[in-house]
């Protein structure tokens, strides 16, 4: 689990971390690394960019036989339902989430399946890792929802 200096803080004085015998520290499962100097000051938006650019912050965090692998939301199964949601539940500022959609509407993007992005799972590919970036773009510029953003990067770039 990647967190910022404030959370490693938090987490450090209110939950038994245990230290393995390379100095790294664990939560129960989740192993702690530190994000120093995080590049926004959102912490949704630096939380994103541990997940989404993963293979240059933790080069080898996956393997598998899949070169991606990703979880289908459980509850919403289109990017406009999820956007529909986001606005309802105050996730994130509402202009901001119609302009997203928006653009996407006028872009022909269709009511694609939403991912639950909280685990990826992928082979670090040279194609895979664009993905990466591209999706962590596609964050960056418009909301720090990432599963809006997905579909985008699935159809547009011809991922599929």
């Amino acid at each position: 689990m990647v967190v910022d200096e404030v959370s490693f803080s938090f987490i450090k004085d209110n939950v038994t971390v245990r230290e393995d015998h390379n100095g790294g520290q664990w939560v129960g499962i989740w192993r702690l690394i530190l994000l120093k100097d995080p590049p926004y000051d959102e912490p949704r938006r630096n939380g994103k960019s541990s997940k989404d650019l993963n293979p240059q912050i933790i080069p080898s965090s996956t393997r598998g036989k899949h070169t991606f692998a990703i979880a289908q939301h459980k509850h919403h199964h289109s990017i406009y339902e999820e956007a529909d949601a986001c606005k309802r539940r105050k996730r994130y500022a509402r202009p901001l989430i119609d302009l997203h959609m928006k653009i996407y509407r006028y872009e022909g993007m269709e009511p694609w399946n939403v991912p639950e992005g909280a685990v990826i799972v992928r082979e670090h590919t040279a194609m895979s890792n664009l993905f990466s970036c591209l999706w962590f773009n596609e964050v960056n510029l418009f909301t720090p929802r990432d599963q809006l953003s997905f579909a985008s990067c699935v159809q547009a770039r011809r991922f599929i």
